[in-house]
């Protein structure tokens, strides 16, 4: 097998296989790449949402639950929340359901919560489990 010997500016010298010369120039190339390529996705995916916004603000201003969820998710536009759950939307009820609560309207809150477990919504079906079981560990939001 072939050997290369590196000497380094402070005398100190290296003795090297091809083989381990070979991963170390890979590591230098693979490593860079990989951690430029993790931004650069998440960039096309913020300009594919800018791309869809004026078409989802259109529907949603049309009465679109979806489209508003689509928004609240994608730019955090919560001031949509009341027009999807008036909409019927069973995540939007949830959530709703969830800010009333904790804004001090625990009726009003526990009633949506509740029409979102019946509407099949799994994190409100959860909650009204584990409400029944006096627990108040829940995965969701």
């Amino acid at each position: 097998m072939t050997t290369m010997t590196i000497q380094f500016a402070n005398g100190r010298t290296q003795t090297l296989s091809a083989r381990a010369i070979l991963w170390r120039v890979a590591l230098v190339a693979l490593v860079p790449s990989i951690l430029m390529m993790v931004p650069i996705r998440r960039i096309e995916g913020a300009h594919a949402a800018a791309v869809l916004r004026p078409t989802m603000e259109r529907i949603a201003d049309h009465g679109g639950a979806a489209a508003d969820m689509w928004l609240i998710a994608h730019f955090g536009e919560e001031w949509r929340l009341p027009a999807a759950a008036a909409a019927g939307d069973p995540e939007a009820l949830y959530l709703q359901g969830r800010m009333l609560t904790y804004r001090g309207h625990p009726r009003a809150g526990r009633r949506l919560i509740q029409r979102s477990a019946a509407d099949g919504y799994s994190c409100a079906v959860m909650e009204q489990d584990l409400h029944r079981k006096n627990s108040v560990f829940s995965s969701c939001g």
